[in-house]
């Protein structure tokens, strides 16, 4: 579960870029009063200008730096050092990514 992740975050290491392990419950949600039971995946939390990128290097459905479907809001274990919590990763936010259509219709002229 944790090969891909840990590779990554030492190659990260190297280069000098905060990079820490991250357990998540894949197939449900993880309780605060038992916080060690039921992770079965593992990603990245990298730290980039003072802002945390959860990374998911192992998903094939998802785009680099996005987390799969089902991840967003899900409690995870950071494993840091310093953090004796579950953190909640992240909802996306709307309004950070829009989508804009445009289109054009032709009516054909029957005789």
């Amino acid at each position: 579960m944790q090969d891909k992740a840990n590779l990554f975050n030492a190659l990260l290491h190297s280069l000098k870029i905060d990079a820490r392990l991250v357990l998540v419950p894949r197939f449900g949600q993880a309780r605060d009063d038992i916080p060690g039971l039921s992770f079965n995946h593992a990603i990245s939390r990298v730290t980039l200008d003072g802002q945390p990128l959860w990374v998911d290097t192992t998903d094939d459905v998802c785009r680099f730096g996005m987390l799969p479907p089902g991840d967003p809001g899900r409690k995870v274990l950071v494993i840091d050092g310093q953090t004796t919590n579950l953190t909640q990763l992240p909802v996306p936010e709307p309004q950070q990514h829009p989508l804009e259509l445009r289109g054009s219709w032709t009516v054909p002229i029957r005789s």
